[in-house]
């Protein structure tokens, strides 16, 4: 076992265990682990990968190293079945010098791993015209794309969407990692968003307590489900020992360790479905720039748009900051302004104050000669009569 599994690294960390098939260098391994800077490690010696085909279906990788070493000794592969329920297989550690894993076939048939659900990352209601985000979930889809809450969806590519249902039947035809563009109503404006659809079962709030139970003890896989034909068994893996063979007691593989996705619960693929996956990938029929030729298109497309928004924004940044400091300086000034008259504000007021002031006093005054021209007057018309009298003699 321990000169059949290789240990898979990316720019010199191990991210998987591989499984030597033969004697010309061609190696198995988890597809989705696979990084930059592929090395395998094959007893005792490194030398550099190349990806030869990758199956998406099983998520298996063909490698290749080109070593004139005569020291290869490639798996052994198990003729009998390699899924009697209770029986006993083994699986290697990471470290080579570690005792092998130990576990037993949980199931007696092979079992179909369902994909998970495809996961925006948003809570909903229903709308008038779609349905509106009440709540961005974090580090989701939604979250590094720019979804808002309050925005109202309106649109699946090209599937209208006016409700949550609706919603819920048109991710059904995705899968997880697929590129999609979600039309959006923001502020009485149609924006066009693109994210790439995460799992429901890795990100989903209702999904994190189960999964903090099943990764106790262990990391569980990138990929740990959406297999056709996988064997289920009970040995402790990490995620960067899945790749490696399944062996039973005699030392022959019914299969490849795929997926640690529980904490009872790993998947292999077994002999009879490796196989011929094999001879496929061999072809190089099923490279990755093959496989993936429509989401690599779509991806570059994507990219080539954000790089000519980037290429412009300096510019509008530019404009931007020249309209901003205006707006600054016109606040300067405004609030010179309003300085300035809150100043001439308070001095009016101020000789207001003295006017009133002066304006008692010689209302006071005037008031004052009111009564005594009254008093004055009453006088004169008194000794007018008076005067009167003495001319015409009628007074004493």
């Amino acid at each position: 076992m321990k000169e059949a599994t290789v240990r898979v690294k990316a720019d010199e960390e191990q991210v998987s265990l591989g499984t030597l098939i033969d004697d010309e260098g061609f190696i198995l391994t988890k597809a989705s682990e696979l990084k930059r800077n592929l090395s395998c490690e094959v007893g005792g010696e490194t030398f550099p990968a190349t990806v030869i085909g990758i199956h998406p279906e099983t998520d298996l990788a063909l490698l290749k190293i080109q070593t004139d070493s005569d020291a290869l000794n490639p798996i052994v592969w198990s003729t009998e079945s390699g899924i009697d329920l209770g029986k006993w297989v083994v699986s290697p550690k990471a470290n080579p010098d570690d005792h092998a894993a130990i576990g037993v076939i949980s199931t007696g048939n092979l079992r179909q791993i369902k994909p998970s659900r495809p996961f925006i990352g948003i809570e909903m209601k229903d709308a008038k015209a779609g349905i509106r985000i009440t709540k961005v979930v974090n580090k989701s889809p939604a979250d590094y794309s720019g979804l808002l809450v309050g925005d109202v969806i309106y649109q699946l590519d090209d599937q209208p969407i006016k409700n949550r249902i609706e919603l819920f039947k048109a991710l059904g035809q995705y899968d997880a990692d697929d590129r999609v563009t979600i039309k959006v109503m923001r502020f009485e404006k149609e924006v066009d968003i693109r994210l790439t659809l995460a799992e429901a079962d890795k990100l989903a709030p209702s999904s994190q307590r189960s999964n903090q139970q099943n990764s106790m003890g262990s990391r569980l896989s990138r990929r740990r489900k959406d297999f056709p034909n996988a064997i289920q068994h009970d040995s402790m893996l990490q995620s960067d020992t899945c790749g490696g063979p399944l062996l039973d007691l005699s030392g022959n593989a019914v299969g490849i360790n795929i997926a640690r996705a529980g904490r009872v619960a790993s998947y292999a693929l077994p002999v009879e479905v490796v196989l011929p996956i094999v001879k496929e990938l061999k072809t190089g029929k099923l490279a990755p720039a093959v496989v993936n030729k429509a989401k690599i298109e779509v991806v570059e497309m994507d990219l080539k748009k954000l790089k000519e928004r980037l290429a412009t924004l300096p510019e509008k940044q530019s404009v931007l900051n020249i309209r901003v400091n205006s707006e600054i300086a016109r606040k300067q000034e405004l609030k010179a302004s309003i300085t300035e008259l809150e100043n001439l504000l308070t001095d009016r007021k101020k000789r207001l104050a003295d006017i009133e002031g002066r304006s008692g006093g010689i209302r006071k005054e005037l008031n004052s000669i009111r009564k005594k021209l009254r008093s004055d007057r009453k006088s004169v018309t008194r000794l007018e009569e008076q005067l009167e009298r003495l001319k015409t003699g009628s007074s004493r």
